[in-house]
């Protein structure tokens, strides 16, 4: 498993954001050591990341990278 810190999780969102990944609607996965599943993606027309659970009944926005970071690192690391 790659190690993730909050360089590497705020490089790999602001690539979202950027071409050619933001007209590409690329999702990244993310599994914790809990062998959660998370998927990360970028809307440029809401302007939001949305953060979603494997079965998709949990989906979460946020509006920036800093509270997507804190997200991603809390859910990696807890």
């Amino acid at each position: 498993m790659m190690n993730i810190n909050v360089m590497n999780i705020n490089k790999m969102l602001q690539e979202l954001q950027k071409s050619p990944y933001l007209e590409s609607h690329v999702t990244h996965k993310i599994t914790n050591k809990d062998e959660e599943e998370i998927s990360v993606s970028y809307s440029r027309s809401a302007a939001r990341f949305r953060l979603q659970d494997r079965t998709g009944q949990k989906v979460k926005h946020f509006n920036n990278i800093e509270e997507t970071a804190a997200f991603l690192e809390d859910f990696i690391n807890n």
